[in-house]
Parts: C-alpha cells; sequence; structure tokens
C-alpha cells in the first residue's frame, strides 16, 4: 500500500483533479470535471481522483465522482437496451474490461474497429469501449475481438487506451494489478464511504492488488476491528470471508502470520460457522478447510505451521486443534501435519491423544521416510534412525543415551540379528571417529550395552590415524597457540608431548612453517625463541621462510642462521630468490637483500629458471628488469611452463618486452584461452580488457596467433566470450574476420549467437547484427530447445536495459528464425513475450504471423502467461 505522503495535494501538482480529491475541494473538483478533465485517468501505480478522495475519507468528492461515473454508466445502460439488444436484467457484461476513448480521435478509431454484431463474440471475450464523445451514434461498443484480420490492430488500440483508466470500481488501471478503491477504503476510510461503494457497484468479491486479496482481506491485514465487525454484520451474503488469494492463503494464514492472535481468536468462529451454514459442512470441516494452507509453488516448502511461533499463536492452535478436531494425517512437503508438529514440539498434547486413539497413524510416511512419525514419536534425537530400504540403521551423529536404551529395551532381537549390519551402521560410519573424540562416555556406555560391538571399537581406538585426522589435531593445536601460547605449550607436556615434534599430516609442516605462512609474527617470535629450526624442510623441501608473503616476517627468519638460507637449496635447485618470484614475493626491500647478498638475478636453476620467468607479479617483474635481468635469456619453454602460475598483472609487464622476439609466435596462441580463462565480463574487465585495448599491437599477435594455432580453439572462445559478455573480444574477433565456426556450440548447445542474446551486461546489438550477416544457424537450439529467438524474448527485460528494442527480434526473425518453435516447456516466443507482458514485442510477434493457438506443455496458449487481471483483456486471442 501506498504511503501517506503519496495522496496529498502536493504530490498532484500537474493533476488538478486528483489535488482537489486530495483537498475535499468539491467546487474545484466541479470545475475539473466541467473543463473535461478525465476523472477515470490514473496517476502513478494506479491512482485515480476517485482513489484519492477515498483514501483522504473526502466523502463529497466521492459522491461527486461517483455520481459522474452512475452517469456514464448510463449511456451503457441505454447501448445494451438498445443497440446489443441485450436483456436488461444481464449484468455478465460488467465484470468485462471497459477501457475509455477520450479523444475525438480514439473514439472515432473506436468505432471503426468496433463489432457490428456483438451478440456473436463469447461474453468472455468481450472488450468493451466506452465513448467520452458521441461518434455516429455510440457512446459504447465492443470491439471485433473475434476478427484474426484485425486483432494486431485491435490489441495495439488496446495498449493505447489504457492509460486513459477504465470505467469501473473494481479496476484501476489494467496496466498493473493495483489495489482497487474498495479495498484502500476498507483498508483506511470510512464505513460510509464503504458503504457508498458498494452500494454503487464496487465488488467485494474481486480481489486486486498483490496476490489479488479481497477487500476483506486487506482490512484484516490492517486490523482494523471495527470495519471487519461491519463488514461482516452487514455485508457478508456479498463476499466469502474464508477466499483464498492467489498463493492460496486466507485471512487466517495472514492473522497467523503476523502473529495478530487476537484478531484470530475473533474471527475463527464466525468463519467456521459461515462455511458451515454456506457449504452445510461439519464444525471440524470447515476449520480444517480454513485452516490447511500449503504454497502452491512447485519448489516451495512453506505452510501454516512456519508461522506458529508466538506463544499466544500456539496456544491458540492447540485450543482450535481440540475444538475443531484438526486433520493431521494432511500432507506437507515431505512431511504430514502429526510428524511436523511432533518433531517441532507443537500441539503435543494432542498429537499423542490422536496416536493413543489410533496406532496406526504411527504407520503414517513422510515423502522422504517409511518411518516419519514413529521416529519423531521416539523419545530421542531427530533422526537417530533412518530408513534404508526396508532396514533401519542407527545413526550416531548425536548421542542419547536415554534414546538408545529405549531402543535396545524394546528391539534388541532385531538389531542384533545382523551384527555385521549393525557395525556397519554404527562403528563403521564416518561421523564414529568424531563422536569417538566429543563423547567419549557415549562411546563407553555403547561398549557396555552392546558387547557384540566391543572388538570393532576398540579396534577404532587403536587404529592409525590418517592424514586428514592428523591435519585437524595439528591446525586445533595451533590456533590454540595462536590464541593463547603460554598455557597451550603446557597442557602439552603435563601430555608428555613436544612442540617441536608437531607436524601436519599433508605437507609435514612445524608449527614454524604454519606460522611464516599466517603471517602470525607475534607466534613466529615465540617459536623462534623456543630455537624452532629455520632450516627443517617440508614434504616439498621448503623452509618456512619460503612460505612467507610479509617482509616482516621474512626479515624475523632470515636473521636466524642467515648464510645457510641464503645457500639453501630446494630439491628443484631453487635459491631463496628464486621461491620468492614464484610465489610472488611483491617487497622490493627483501629482493633487494637477497640481491645485495650476492645472488645473481639471471641465476638459473637446474631445469633452466630464471628468477624473471618465475617471476608471478608485476611488482616482481619491474624489479627484476631493473635490477638487470636479461630477456634474452628467456626461450619459449621457461616462458610457456609458467604462464598459468603468472598473475595477469606479471604477464602484461612481461609481454612488451618479449612480444617481438622470434620464439614468442610459438607460444603466443596459450595467452588468449588463458586470459578468459574462467571470468566473466566483470572479472574480465578488471584483469585484462584495459591492457589488450591500450597494447592494440599485441592484442593482434595474440588474436592471430590462437587463429593460426587452431581455428577450432578460436571458435570456442569466440562463443565463450559471446556467452560471458566479454563484448571487446567479441567484437575483436569480428574487427579480424577470421574464418571462424560460427556455430561452435559449447556443452549445453550455446552457439555465439545463443550465447549473445541470452547473457548481456554490456550493450551488444552491433555484435548481434554483425554475427547475423554470417552464414550462421539462426534456428540453433540450447539443450533447452531454445531458439535465439526464445532468448530472447525471455530476457527482453534486461535486454531492453542495454539498449535492444523489438528490432533485434525483427532482425532474427528478417533472417529466418522460426517464429514457432518451442522449448522443452513448449513455451514459445509468443508464450514468453505474454508472461514477461512485453507488449511491444507481443505485438511484433503477431504482426509477423507467430500462431497465438499454440499449447505449451502446461495446456496454455501464449495469452494465458499473461498476469490474471491482464488475460481479461487479451484472452480473446485464444479463441482465434
Amino acid at each position: 500500500m501506498q504511503h501517506r505522503q503519496s495522496f496529498r495535494k502536493e504530490s498532484f501538482r500537474d493533476r488538478p483533479l486528483h489535488r482537489a480529491a486530495a483537498d475535499g475541494d468539491t467546487k474545484a473538483a466541479v470545475e475539473c470535471l466541467a473543463q473535461d478533465i478525465n476523472p477515470y485517468e490514473p496517476a502513478e501505480k494506479g491512482i485515480t481522483p476517485l482513489f484519492v478522495a477515498v483514501r483522504n475519507r473526502k466523502e463529497a468528492v466521492v459522491r461527486l465522482l461517483l455520481d459522474q461515473y452512475e452517469e456514464d454508466l448510463r449511456s451503457i445502460h441505454e447501448t445494451i437496451k438498445h443497440r446489443f439488444l441485450w436483456k436488461v436484467e444481464a449484468t455478465g457484461w460488467r465484470s468485462r474490461p471497459i477501457l475509455i476513448a477520450w479523444s475525438k480521435e480514439e473514439c472515432e478509431r473506436a468505432v471503426e474497429l468496433a463489432t457490428n454484431c456483438p451478440a456473436g463474440i463469447p461474453l468472455n471475450a468481450q472488450v468493451f469501449v466506452w465513448l467520452h464523445h458521441m461518434h455516429d451514434g455510440h457512446r459504447f461498443v465492443a470491439l471485433d475481438v473475434a476478427n484474426r484480420s484485425k486483432m494486431v490492430i485491435v490489441f495495439r488500440f488496446i495498449r493505447q487506451l489504457l492509460p486513459n483508466g477504465v470505467l469501473s470500481l473494481d479496476r484501476n488501471d489494467y496496466r498493473e494489478n493495483y489495489d482497487n478503491c474498495l479495498q484502500v477504503a476498507c483498508c483506511y476510510s470510512t464505513v460510509e464511504i464503504v458503504d457508498l461503494l458498494i452500494a454503487r457497484g464496487a465488488s467485494l468479491t474481486l480481489g486486486s492488488g498483490t496476490n489479488d486479496r479481497t477487500p476483506f482481506m486487506a482490512a484484516c491485514e490492517m486490523a482494523r476491528e471495527l470495519m471487519i465487525e461491519h463488514l461482516l454484520a452487514k455485508h457478508v451474503d456479498r463476499f466469502d470471508p474464508t477466499a483464498r488469494r492467489q498463493d492460496g492463503k486466507n485471512v487466517v494464514h495472514l492473522l497467523v502470520q503476523m502473529q495478530n492472535h487476537k484478531l484470530l481468536d475473533r474471527l475463527m468462529d464466525r468463519l467456521v460457522q459461515y462455511r458451515v451454514k454456506k457449504f452445510r459442512e461439519t464444525d471440524s470441516q470447515a476449520f480444517n478447510q480454513i485452516f490447511f494452507y500449503r504454497a502452491p509453488g512447485e519448489w516451495s516448502g512453506e505452510h501454516i505451521w512456519h508461522h506458529v511461533r508466538s506463544p499466544p499463536i500456539k496456544q491458540l492452535c492447540a485450543k482450535y486443534a481440540e475444538q475443531y478436531q484438526l486433520d493431521v494425517t494432511v500432507k506437507l512437503p515431505h512431511s504430514i501435519v502429526l510428524e511436523h508438529l511432533v518433531r517441532q514440539g507443537l500441539l503435543l498434547d494432542y498429537c499423542y491423544k490422536m496416536i493413543r486413539k489410533d496406532l496406526s497413524l504411527l504407520r503414517l510416511c513422510g515423502e522422504y521416510d517409511e518411518f516419519a512419525v514413529l521416529r519423531s514419536c521416539i523419545a530421542i534425537i531427530p533422526r537417530l534412525l533412518k530408513a534404508s530400504s526396508k532396514r533401519n540403521q542407527i545413526k550416531l551423529q548425536q548421542a542419547d543415551e536415554p534414546g538408545l536404551k529405549f531402543i535396545l529395551k524394546h528391539h534388541r532381537e532385531y538389531f542384533l540379528c545382523d551384527v555385521d549390519k549393525l557395525r556397519e551402521s554404527t562403528v563403521g560410519m564416518h561421523c564414529f571417529k568424531d563422536l569417538r573424540k566429543k563423547k567419549s562416555s557415549f562411546v563407553n556406555f555403547l561398549m557396555e550395552v552392546i558387547p557384540e560391538l566391543q572388538h570393532a571399537i576398540n579396534e577404532v581406538k587403536n587404529a592409525k590415524k590418517q592424514t586428514y585426522e592428523l591435519d585437524i589435531d595439528f591446525y586445533d593445536v595451533f590456533e590454540k597457540l595462536r590464541k593463547s601460547f603460554t598455557k597451550t605449550v603446557e597442557q602439552l607436556e603435563v601430555n608428555g608431548k613436544v612442540l617441536e615434534e608437531y607436524r601436519d599430516g599433508s605437507d609435514q609442516r612445524s608449527f614454524l612453517h604454519t606460522a611464516a605462512n599466517y603471517g602470525d609474527l607475534t607466534l613466529l617470535e615465540r617459536l623462534l625463541e623456543r630455537n624452532f629450526d629455520v632450516l627443517l624442510p617440508d614434504r616439498q623441501s621448503l623452509l618456512p621462510i619460503h612460505l612467507t608473503y610479509q617482509e616482516s616476517a621474512f626479515e624475523l627468519l632470515l636473521a636466524k642462521n642467515e648464510s645457510s638460507q641464503l645457500q639453501y637449496l630446494t630439491e628443484e635447485g631453487y635459491n631463496l630468490l628464486h621461491v620468492c618470484c614464484k610465489r610472488g614475493f611483491r617487497g622490493p626491500d627483501v629482493l633487494e637483500r637477497l640481491c645485495a647478498k650476492g645472488i645473481d638475478v639471471n641465476g638459473a636453476a637446474p631445469d633452466g629458471q630464471l628468477p624473471l620467468s618465475l617471476a608471478c607479479c608485476c611488482g616482481t617483474v619491474r624489479f627484476l628488469l631493473k635490477r638487470g635481468a636479461r630477456v634474452e635469456l628467456l626461450n619459449d619453454q621457461l616462458v610457456a611452463a609458467n604462464i598459468s602460475n603468472m598473475r595477469y598483472c606479471a604477464a602484461w609487464e612481461l609481454l612488451p618486452n618479449i612480444a617481438h622476439l622470434d620464439w614468442f609466435g610459438k607460444i603466443a596462441h596459450r595467452y588468449l584461452p588463458w586470459m578468459v580463462g574462467s571470468q566473466n565480463r566483470d572479472f574480465f574487465s578488471c584483469s585484462n580488457e584495459r591492457e589488450l585495448a591500450k597494447h592494440e599491437d599485441i592484442r593482434r599477435i595474440l588474436f592471430d596467433s590462437l587463429y593460426k594455432h587452431s581455428r577450432q580453439e578460436a571458435s570456442e572462445l569466440f562463443a565463450t566470450v559471446c556467452h560471458r559478455a566479454i563484448v571487446c573480444c567479441s567484437r575483436w574477433f569480428l574487427d579480424y574476420d577470421y574464418d571462424l565456426n560460427y556455430d561452435h556450440a559449447d556443452y549445453m548447445g550455446y552457439t555465439p549467437l545463443l550465447g549473445l542474446v541470452s547473457y548481456m551486461e554490456e550493450p551488444n546489438s552491433d555484435i548481434i547484427e554483425r554475427l547475423l550477416r554470417k552464414s550462421i544457424n539462426v534456428n540453433a537450439v540450447t539443450d533447452r530447445k531454445q531458439t535465439a529467438l526464445i532468448l530472447f524474448a525471455d530476457r527482453f527485460r534486461s535486454a531492453q536495459w542495454y539498449g535492444h528494442t523489438v528490432d533485434t527480434a525483427k532482425l532474427l526473425v528478417n533472417r529466418g528464425v522460426n517464429i514457432d518453435a518451442q522449448d522443452e516447456n513448449g513455451n514459445t516466443a509468443l508464450h514468453l513475450a505474454f508472461g514477461g507482458e512485453h507488449w511491444e514485442l507481443v505485438a511484433f510477434l503477431i504482426e509477423s504471423n507467430a500462431n497465438v493457438s499454440l499449447k505449451n506443455g502446461d495446456g496454455k496458449v501464449a495469452c494465458e502467461m499473461a498476469p490474471a487481471f491482464s488475460q481479461r483483456l487479451y484472452g480473446f486471442m485464444r479463441r482465434l
């Protein structure tokens, strides 16, 4: 509902009738009507002058506007009686849209498009137009919606008239489903205005706005008790107070959701008695019909019990369950009511009472559980038992001794009939190892009550720890050292453990390695004070100093046995400078110090690698070049071996220095696929786009090299950048005009064209237009049978953000795309255009002879995909 500020007269500076309605100025309102101002024309969000007057409780203006409405309605009655020759008592036409032709040109056009035989068109397809100016003796016409040749013209004319508003008290605007006047009256206005609207024909049954809620629902949501009492006392014969919204909720569900226990308690019995009287149900049947709710969505798991939270609401539900005999067998998503209530601890007294009356309730199943109710009723933690086919296994993720005693007391023979299966379901489970650590007392209890498992449990206890277990233990102690070093060391010593002997399971690293890797200076200092060995290598022959990225940590470690660390070589023969370059060490002070100690910036490792070839950060590359690193010592093998380890910035620091060398052409083809990698447009724009745009000569070398190396790989990359909205690369490929396979499809069937229309983050209409000039298959489909036109229609709203219009669809249609192709759900582009309310696209597709009668997998024709309130306007198409 709109904020109160939206209805003050200051909000309608260029709408004098709205201003008069907001101010309650009947004189000004009369003058506006005399000046031929349209009283039905809505402002933003469907706000008409009548809507404003109702919202502001200006009864005099409400009466004035309703009088004008009745006067205009009389001309319709006259036409119905004397021109259409329909029975006066027939009122079905009131439920059909009555659009408004306000200007003389619109009135003339309405008469041109009118049918000569309204009776020949089914009432549920009729679209009427009221003419502000009489034309050729007409003030009210029925559009010729049954004529296939006029369909597009009529459709466009309907769209043209929508801004004029609707001659109705139940709809303000057919462009969007906004709240109507009666709904806002029930929320904010007086009972006198509500009665006035109802007396003039406003419907209490018709829903509007969000989820098509009724006026009574709106009053309940606003907790307007006097209005609710008035509607139930005076008008209950005009509406169903237990009716449901579009999402399946009624007032009971809304009140439970809002935790409004007071209003719920006042209404429940009256709602039940309404159904008893109206539908001849018993009290219990009526209550269960009212109370049950499950969200209609296929994937939604919402139901009313999710909202039973506050103690007062819980108490009320318990009271109603007893009073009206709640049906506990009703199905819920993946469960049933009884199982859900027991599991959540709701209405337990009532649930147990029902079970005692009928023990067969214990056999009821949830969707994924053969023993849903029984398992929830056993006094142990949820999921202690799990059905697996027809056999039960005991699960021990959470220990519960009373529950286990209960199980063994009543079912011991069953579980011991297959000891191997029992062992597999307990000791053999992965979680048992964690249980052994965290709840050793329960494991001991298990050995006592099931002696048959004693041997298996002892085997687990005495088993050698696996690598991941060693890692867990190691890092547990490491975190304790970081938080409380002294206390942790004391505890370890009490347990007879030596801090220096700890190693992780994966890499055989000490705490000094790990502290260096974490950059924890405080812990490093404390470990070095305990004389941790800085020359102790890990499994990869790396010292702690090789693992740090911080200059301060590096210097702290290097200060201990500096000469030995400078002379140390890894298994690969790498010195400290090699390792620092490979790890992307960016600190110039550290690199400078290593060079000052005599390490050669051009020194080769046994495998030929140089510091410059290993450098993976731009700062490292710049430093090495400044210190005299010789580019001519590089070759294609050295650079190619390290491309995947480089950061993009390092590559762009090095490329201008090597792109002109003879050997570069041998590896240039590897760069573009590496630069794109798995990045989307956002990341690519930050990593490589700017440099590719800046270095045009290098860019051309990279693109040409890739195409010369492999037409297939170049085609794959073009399809990739099209699908990921990396439009700069898509344009460069087209600029260079390679003979690519422009129909190359990825694993989901996306060709470049399909990728371009399916995902947009920047304008790409020029790329699509250029691609369509090539010899491509415009009817290629994805793995979901979506053509380019279907994808474009599905994403038309976002496509418009990036400059696309219906012209893109025209390009596709003119190029020969199958306009009636259907995706895996049977939807055509027209189905999706209607569903997305893309009306210009709808008009174009119909003009292009799209089949309006094709049905999708749900049996719906295209116009039935539109929102329910829009189908009143366009439902005539289902009959053409």
